[in-house]
């Protein structure tokens, strides 16, 4: 019987050479590949239930207007969000071929982890299946995101001094996270927003705040 080389874009090849390694027999994946594969469609229902708890996240501090008022909504982790959305409707796209292909039953319940399951259960049969490399390659691409979706966010940020709002004294910071507006606060929670920035009357960072501008306190008036 002929090894055909391993269909799964993923796939390490070997690094004396260029060749993919063989696939294993009736498989259209190599033995390194169909691990791959199922260590992270066993990993989905973990990753579907941290980006869950990431949904929402954030300083609490730093969710206080100039006013004194908390906003009224909650902020997403957009990344999760997706992440989430993805890895369901990868498992339900998958779970769905089976079904239909193999004239079986799907599970009752759109869980992750009973769609998880099921797939885990007719794996060789589609790490088989001519759709097999798009297979390998859905389950890394949703895999990657999500847990790229719970990395920490980092934030840049630069001192501007004391806040100005009135009756406090603490330090002020120009900064912005991936993903996130540009944003003026003080370490109290007080915002001063875009409109507000020239009332500063200190130079703001082109880089850092986006390229929104130069504070200039003598056009102050007119920016408002």
């Amino acid at each position: 019987m002929t090894n055909y080389p391993c269909e799964a874009p993923p796939c390490h090849r070997p690094a004396s050479g260029d060749a993919r390694p063989p696939a294993l027999p009736g498989l259209r994946v190599c033995a390194s590949c169909r691990a791959s594969v199922r260590r992270d469609l066993l990993r989905l229902p973990d990753l579907h239930e941290a980006c869950a708890e990431a949904l929402t996240s954030g300083p609490r501090a730093f969710t206080e207007r100039v006013s004194g008022r908390r906003p009224s909504g909650i902020s997403l982790n957009e990344a999760a969000v997706s992440a989430r959305a993805d890895v369901v409707a990868f498992l339900a796209c998958w779970t769905a071929l089976v079904a239909d292909e193999r004239a079986t039953p799907g599970p009752r319940s759109s869980q992750v982890t009973r769609l998880a399951g099921f797939l885990d259960q007719h794996l060789d049969w589609l790490l088989g299946h001519p759709a097999a490399g798009s297979l390998a390659a859905e389950i890394a691409e949703v895999t990657a995101a999500a847990r790229a979706a719970l990395e920490p966010r980092r934030e840049s940020r630069r001192e501007l001094g004391s806040c100005g709002n009135p009756g406090c004294s603490l330090t002020l910071y120009a900064g912005s996270g991936p993903g996130q507006a540009s944003e003026v606060r003080c370490e109290a929670g007080h915002v001063w927003h875009p409109r507000e920035w020239l009332l500063l009357g200190r130079p703001l960072d082109r880089a850092l705040l986006g390229g929104v501008a130069d504070a200039d306190p003598v056009s102050a008036g007119d920016a408002l």
